[in-house]
């Protein structure tokens, strides 16, 4: 009896350390997953963090060229008078 119960504990045994490997196989796969996802959305937010500099340094310049245009028109005004 006690050998039926040893046998059947090897097997168990073997049974549960074919599912330890197959859990570690998902689990790397799900983590090489998750940092290829990481990478690619860091770099995608890094385009749209130069892409939001970009903009934001022509709004600048816009803003600048037309409190300068500003400033022109009404120091020409003062000057012609």
């Amino acid at each position: 009896m006690l050998l039926k119960k040893v046998d059947l504990l090897e097997s168990q045994t073997r049974q549960y350390k074919k599912l330890i490997r197959n859990y570690e196989q998902n689990d790397s796969l799900h983590s090489e997953l998750l940092e290829s996802n990481k990478i690619y959305y860091l770099n995608k937010l890094d385009a749209l963090d130069k892409e939001l500099k970009r903009e934001t340094r022509k709004k600048k310049a816009y803003k600048i060229g037309m409190v300068g245009s500003i400033v022109a028109a009404v120091f020409a005004i003062i000057y012609l008078k």
